[in-house]
């Protein structure tokens, strides 16, 4: 179902079934014009340029949810909210994450926020709302948790159940914990010895 007050579909979008956007003033996904033969980089089993949202996804309420070209959401996400959501070129959204837009929420390009459960909340019971800004290059391991306010610098790296309560503008940080804390600085996850 797609209830919102302005519509833009792109070039080579896919939206999987039984998606919901409810009470959204402007849905905006990829972008017009698009020549997949002139596009650098693009997500496995994309074609490049193009967008692909899986399925059971809801996005509810909201100002502008914005999805940029070059991007994978996979299944069962939710966006709920008044404010704006943006969602960068070149990112990917695994399953199951949550995302509160009491505020905006902003995230960069090319990032991930992988594995399942990670959250971003931009209000609490004893602060006033703020919103959350993720740079460029961030990948965000699974079952994170984002405070209201946060900002994390680019390239980044959110380890796995980490629990962000204060912001990491730096960039280049390999970040973990409950608080999360700083492990490693001039770290670049994408140049990164995985063997």
């Amino acid at each position: 179902m797609l209830d919102a007050d302005v519509v833009d579909i792109g070039d080579f979008v896919s939206i999987g079934c039984f998606n919901l956007v409810t009470d959204v003033k402007l849905f905006k996904v990829g972008e017009h014009g698009i020549d997949p033969s002139k596009e650098k980089g693009g997500r496995s089993g994309l074609l490049r340029g193009g967008v692909k949202i899986g399925s059971f996804n809801i996005i509810k309420g909201g100002g502008e949810i914005v999805i940029g070209k070059n991007v994978r959401m996979g299944n069962f996400n939710s966006i709920r909210g008044r404010y704006d959501e943006n969602l960068g070129e070149l990112c990917e959204v695994t399953d199951r994450h949550y995302f509160d837009t009491s505020r905006d929420i902003y995230i960069g390009r090319a990032c991930v926020i992988g594995g399942v459960d990670s959250s971003f909340w931009t209000h609490g019971a004893d602060r006033k709302p703020a919103p959350i800004f993720i740079g460029d290059h961030v990948w965000i391991g699974a079952g994170c948790k984002f405070n209201m306010g946060v900002r994390i610098g680019p390239v980044t790296l959110v380890g796995m159940g980490s629990v962000v309560t204060k912001s990491f503008e730096k960039g280049n940080l390999f970040i973990a914990g409950n608080p999360a804390k700083v492990v490693k600085e001039n770290y670049d996850w994408r140049r990164a010895d995985w063997s």
